[in-house]
């Protein structure tokens, strides 16, 4: 077992919409990823029409914690958490992902409030270097949800969970295919009316505090990351993209919407860049940033490599449990949010790692 000598090594899991996350990271004077991994396991598959997980979806997630577990074990990790979302917060089922997962690994799930995740995507994406001491308007488009958050180092000045999500979009209001232009103007007709009512009146004051110009927009996520090999892949000479700060333009996204949304589903599939599990839902991820920018004021989005499981890292449980250290059982929460900035690990229950793994 390769472990962090001073047993700062850390693991998340985080369970989503659309796919699980590991991150197995080392506190230090820095943030050190020592394993990062995904699984497209579509928990939130058949969720929104019929309000529970189906079975097979539960499946394919607990096969995925199970896998990420022994390997966050292999590395050395002397914590996991396993955290869960949009999909798990709103199922009337969740408990039996809960039950799995606890049968499977012995560790419990927490089930986060909106404003626990958006606080916990600030606080990944602002430990990384380039977006430490600036302004920054973050947004996480998942499966099921959209967190906001705003803020400067430390400060967050706004955080807010809507249900804006690709997974949600597709069940709900699922386009044709080929997609239509109809299919596409109610798809951006639906998004504006979410922005315009749940998210501008509040979001706009809070703005206004930073002065015109001063805050940078933050994407994260599958869609966004899909959009900017789109772009590479297009060969524009005008893609600004580097290791320091990628970024896309308005015109970008706009370009790569009309043209996605101008194939048939099999097309995008084969589109270079495009992960084929992941074309129906680039669909949707793409016109939800483009009308970020459109509705927002803003000309450019950024992108994070960092985001919630990286906050989450950041807190570890209290005390740290390792391996054979034996604890008593505990029962999963469901996260009533907290507003504790920074200090969100105050929270948090410890998790312990049972010994048979």
């Amino acid at each position: 077992m390769n472990t962090s000598p001073l047993g700062n090594r850390h693991a998340v899991i985080d369970i989503g919409t659309n796919s699980v996350k590991l991150l197995v990271a080392d506190l230090g004077q820095v943030l050190r990823t020592v394993v990062k991994e995904s699984r497209h396991t579509l928990l939130g598959e058949g969720l929104f029409s019929s309000n529970c997980l189906q079975p097979a979806a539960l499946a394919r997630t607990v096969g995925a914690v199970q896998e990420f577990t022994s390997q966050a074990l292999r590395s050395g990790a002397s914590t996991i958490r396993i955290l869960a979302t949009s999909a798990t917060r709103e199922a009337t089922n969740s408990v039996e992902l809960v039950r799995s997962v606890r049968a499977a690994v012995g560790l419990e799930v927490e089930i986060i409030s909106g404003d626990r995740e958006a606080d916990y995507v600030f606080q990944g994406v602002t430990s990384e270097p380039c977006f430490a001491n600036r302004p920054v308007l973050i947004v996480d488009v998942g499966g099921g949800s959209t967190e906001w958050s705003l803020g400067e180092g430390r400060r967050s000045a706004f955080r807010l969970s809507t249900l804006l999500g690709t997974a949600r979009f597709l069940q709900t209001e699922p386009p044709s295919d080929p997609p239509t232009n109809r299919d596409l103007v109610l798809l951006r007709r639906r998004v504006r009316e979410i922005l315009r009512v749940e998210v501008k009146p509040n979001l706009d004051v809070a703005l206004a505090s930073f002065g015109s110009g001063q805050v940078r927009l933050v994407g994260l996520g599958g869609a966004v990351k899909t959009l900017a090999r789109l772009v590479v892949a297009s060969g524009d000479p005008c893609a600004a993209f580097g290791e320091d700060m990628p970024g896309l333009t308005a015109i970008q996204i706009r370009e790569q919407v009309e043209r996605i949304w101008s194939l048939r589903g099999a097309e995008r599939r084969c589109l270079a860049g495009v992960p084929p599990e992941k074309a129906d839902i680039l669909l949707v991820g793409a016109v939800i940033y483009e009308m970020i920018l459109a509705e927002l004021g803003f000309s450019e989005l950024f992108m994070s490599e960092r985001g919630l499981r990286h906050g989450a890292v950041l807190n570890p449980p209290t005390p740290v449990f390792r391996p054979g250290r034996s604890s008593s059982p505990m029962s999963h929460t469901r996260d009533a949010g907290s507003s504790v900035f920074p200090g969100l690990g105050s929270a948090t229950s410890p998790q312990p790692i049972p010994p048979e793994l």
